[in-house]
């Protein structure tokens, strides 16, 4: 009954979280593109995509192939082009959605390392914690600031958690489940061409791999 009872306020509170954090950023929501960030590049690409002109930066002379920004998250755009073809808000609402998936993959994250604590009789680690963090985080004016803004951010955010997330549960249950591993591969995969940034996350799961001594798995992801 207690654990029924946990689960169902977890899940009231991870739901206030998340309307809190909806609710902060749809209050700075604009139609505006500052000129201050990547969003224009990004923008102008997903135009070049939708209107057949290929991967081109229609803001050079020439429309020269552009060899700058990775294309994943500029085709996400494509697809919320094709729904919302005349705002830019239809654009921020993506990063906005990535925002939301971040905390829950953050929040899963979290419950799973208080859980593993909780089963430890040696490191009794208080769960509470993970409530202040997440709503550190659902609060922080940088968070809320790329949550509205067109920019490959919350995307690559979201892919590189969602990676930690799939191949840490991965290794963690010798290998019983190679979905979590193939998932893993796959947003890594993503969040490589979302940001050059994705490199160092590559490189730091080759690392973990390597220490973990899954040499066939190593393989397979360098692959």
């Amino acid at each position: 009954m207690h654990d029924i009872l946990k689960k169902t306020l977890d899940k009231k509170y991870l739901l206030f979280i998340l309307i809190l954090y909806t609710v902060l950023s749809g209050l700075l929501l604009n139609a505006d593109l500052p000129i201050i960030d990547e969003g224009p590049c990004y923008f102008l690409l997903s135009k070049s995509i939708l209107s057949g002109e290929g991967y081109n930066n229609m803001f050079y002379p020439n429309n020269p192939s552009n060899i700058e920004y990775p294309p994943f998250y500029p085709l996400f755009l494509v697809i919320i082009s094709m729904v919302f073809p005349k705002t830019i808000v239809g654009l921020k609402m993506l990063s906005i959605l990535f925002g939301i998936g971040s905390l829950i993959i953050i929040y899963s994250l979290f419950c799973a390392d208080c859980q593993r604590a909780l089963n430890d009789k040696y490191h009794k680690l208080p769960c509470n914690y993970c409530w202040g963090l997440l709503l550190i985080i659902c609060t922080s004016p940088l968070f809320i600031a790329y949550s509205v803004r067109v920019v490959a951010e919350m995307s690559y955010l979201f892919l590189s958690l969602t990676t930690i997330f799939l191949l840490e549960k991965y290794t963690r249950q010798d290998n019983s489940n190679k979905l979590y591993f193939w998932g893993g591969t796959i947003t890594l995969i993503f969040a490589l061409y979302t940001k050059t940034l994705g490199l160092s996350l590559a490189t730091a799961v080759f690392v973990y791999f390597f220490i973990k001594k899954k040499y066939k798995d190593l393989v397979i992801i360098s692959g």
